[in-house]
């Protein structure tokens, strides 16, 4: 029907969620605050593809909150990408926008000031993208805390409108979208050092760069008045170095951060009025997937360690918990069909290579027992047949970063490495990368996938 350019990807802009659409217009923000883009969000038409509006999330020149970039040159390559989904209220046709963190990510002190309006929640009018009203979670933020999730609205028990809000900071809120104040602040993750700056001496923190509310966010437990988070628990040491100067396209994180061995999740329940936790459930690993109460009692969800899990909604008590034989990270359905009601999830994961685990992409379909109540009667596991060609393999794990006729993006173009290295050599640089780009050896590729792959891209 129409096709846009609306992003540079070879400046290191991407789009990490799914769109909205709100009467007629589509909505969607740019991601990438890693690579110094300047975020936005916007509308297109969605009958013609032609932009209604955009609002740019760090502003500058006379837009209201580029005050508060202190140092103004900053501003050009300020981050505040949205990577995650967004939330609408349909009634008042306003767009609950999570905004990621500044760049470069933990040198704070090359970007003084509150850096508007990263690590914040914006609500914009969905009519014409107006600023309505924000709420700021970290600012400077020295941390890489993104909001990394959609906020989740719903309404306390005195029928106030309150906003959810899942932080990689391992805390979740609760804002009233009326007074806008906050309602409650819970850690749901170990919080250690926060606030505190970086020095080159290296700073312990957690939850971690990886580590707190992150993708999937909070749901909303109908049958038992409860708020419903899944977490990541995993510290690391973050290292900040003199950022050098701004180059598109490249990564521009400040400095170093490197992971704790030790990493795990958490499923927790909360009260929706004031955020005290009524359970927790401590998972073997982290909690990157959705988590979907039901109407029956069961709460689904899963951990990167491969662990499907059927919790109970009211306690947190383990129903089921099975070994997929993947990283569990997208989202968990439930659907009647035929008069047998399924449970599906995926396995296998391969978009966050950023937590070293994978498996092979698979489907999985639950079947409920009946008269037997909120119990997981069987589990069928539908593999995905595998096209183990190099085109295949390189169009599932490679292309996202490479680009999918090897023309680069996120990542350098393969093309002439057939020249400058040739199959050996690719196949050595596959196995052994830089410190740049994720490993996929051995775990997500095997010999003879890394073969393919290096045979693959030898044409270009």
């Amino acid at each position: 029907v129409w096709q846009q350019q609306v992003g540079g990807p070879l400046q290191g802009e991407f789009f990490g969620a799914a769109p909205i659409v709100w009467q007629g217009l589509l909505i969607i923000g740019s991601a990438g605050s890693d690579w110094g883009v300047r975020g936005r969000i916007m509308a297109y038409d969605q009958s013609n593809g032609r932009e209604v509006w955009r609002f740019n999330t760090i502003p500058r020149g006379k837009e209201s909150g580029a005050e508060t970039w202190a140092e103004r040159g900053s501003a050009r390559y300020g981050g505040g990408g949205s990577w995650p989904h967004y939330s609408i209220d349909m009634s008042t046709g306003e767009v609950f926008v999570p905004v990621g963190n500044p760049a470069p990510d933990i040198v704070p002190g090359h970007r003084p000031g509150k850096n508007l309006y990263t690590d914040s929640m914006l609500v914009l009018d969905a009519r014409t993208g107006a600023l309505k009203w924000y709420h700021q979670i970290v600012s400077n933020d020295g941390h890489d805390l993104d909001l990394g999730a959609a906020p989740m609205l719903y309404h306390d028990a005195k029928g106030h409108p309150i906003a959810a809000i899942g932080s990689k900071n391992g805390r979740l809120y609760g804002v009233n979208r009326e007074t806008q104040k906050r309602v409650f602040d819970t850690p749901v993750a170990r919080i250690e050092n926060e606030g505190v700056q970086p020095t080159a001496a290296g700073l312990h923190v957690c939850p971690g760069l990886l580590g707190g509310v992150e993708w999937n966010g909070p749901a909303y437990d109908a049958k038992n008045k409860a708020i419903v988070v899944g977490v990541v628990d995993w510290c690391s040491t973050i290292t900040p170095k003199p950022q050098k100067d701004y180059i598109p396209g490249q990564f521009m994180m400040g400095g170093e951060f490197k992971m704790d061995e030790e990493s795990y999740g958490w499923v927790h329940a909360l009260d929706p009025n004031n955020g005290k936790l009524r359970w927790s459930y401590k998972a073997d690993a982290p909690v990157v997937a959705g988590v979907t109460p039901t109407a029956g009692g069961v709460v689904f969800t899963g951990d990167m360690a491969g662990n499907f899990l059927a919790l109970d909604s009211a306690t947190g008590a383990v129903l089921k918990k099975v070994q997929t034989g993947g990283a569990v990270a997208g989202g968990v359905i439930s659907y009647a069909l035929g008069g047998t009601q399924y449970v599906a999830s995926t396995s296998g994961n391969v978009s966050r290579l950023t937590f070293g685990v994978s498996g092979a992409p698979t489907l999985i379909l639950y079947t409920l027992g009946g008269k037997g109540g909120p119990a997981l009667a069987s589990a069928d596991t539908v593999g995905v047949t595998a096209d183990r060609s190099g085109a295949a393999i390189y169009a599932k794990i490679c292309s996202a970063c490479h680009g999918a006729n090897a023309e680069g993006g996120l990542g350098p173009t393969p093309k002439g490495v057939s020249g400058r290295l040739g199959l050996a050599k690719t196949i050595e640089w596959i196995k052994n990368p830089s410190a740049r780009m994720p490993k996929l050896y051995p775990g997500l590729m095997d010999d003879a996938e890394v073969a393919a792959v290096a045979a693959h891209i030898q044409k270009y």
